[in-house]
């Protein structure tokens, strides 16, 4: 798919679809061209990523998509073929809808208190449009995942280790936001104190070990961590 092409594609899903973001993200995909996406020196915005991967972008090279690599850990280290819930999916689910077109058996639940009417639920697909918590009831749950979702992180873990559920979080930037419960000073102590949190969490479900990947490859200077049990 060359960039004349690409660009087109861009146009007009902003055209169609321009009305599920805010004003801010609306006016941002509006300039939004390949160029653009290609020249990010940091993490890919959440939306580019999303939109580039809704437009195919990626089909002819899969091996430079974010999405594909982590779907592909995902399945390597626990498969797919499980109860999956995601945590902060977007305003467009496209990381869990690419998971359950993949998925044999399994459900994937998806908890973003923004997502939009995008994709139809089914009872295989499952939509929460809710905010994720550390008390949600995740019964019958294999598997809980995050694909960037900066401050939900801690929520994540806390539920994870809480009930003993096995984890993986592509981190992001999380803190200060000056949320209500916010009380890092810098997002380094943030990231310090989430890998710590996984750590003992793991540590004190005896869940296996803390694992943490290099996510650089594809820009993000935040790691890909989760728990790996033992044989």
């Amino acid at each position: 798919m060359n960039d004349e092409i690409i660009n087109r594609k861009i146009k007009e899903y902003v055209e169609k679809y321009g009305h599920l973001y805010d004003e801010f993200e609306k006016l941002y995909l509006e300039r939004l061209n390949i160029e653009m996406a290609r020249n990010y020196r940091r993490e890919i915005p959440d939306i580019t990523r999303q939109v580039l991967e809704e437009l195919g972008y990626y089909n002819n090279n899969p091996e430079q998509s974010s999405y594909e690599y982590f779907i592909n850990l995902i399945d390597k280290e626990f498969g797919l073929e499980k109860n999956i819930v995601e945590v902060a999916g977007g305003v467009v689910p496209t990381l869990g809808h690419k998971i359950s077109l993949k998925q044999q058996k399994g459900t994937i639940t998806i908890y973003d208190p923004r997502m939009s009417n995008y994709y139809d639920e089914t009872e295989r697909f499952i939509l929460k449009k809710e905010r994720f918590r550390r008390s949600t009831n995740l019964e019958d749950t294999d598997l809980l995942i995050g694909f960037m979702p900066c401050e939900a992180t801690q929520e994540i873990i806390e539920n994870a280790t809480d009930n003993s559920i096995d984890f993986i979080i592509a981190l992001c930037e999380g803190g200060p936001h000056g949320d209500e419960f916010d009380y890092f000073d810098s997002t380094e102590e943030w990231l310090h104190a989430m890998l710590y949190l996984a750590k003992r969490g793991i540590e004190d479900q005896n869940m296996g070990e803390l694992k943490v990947l290099s996510f650089k490859k594809y820009t993000s200077q935040y790691p890909i961590i989760y728990n790996k049990r033992k044989q």
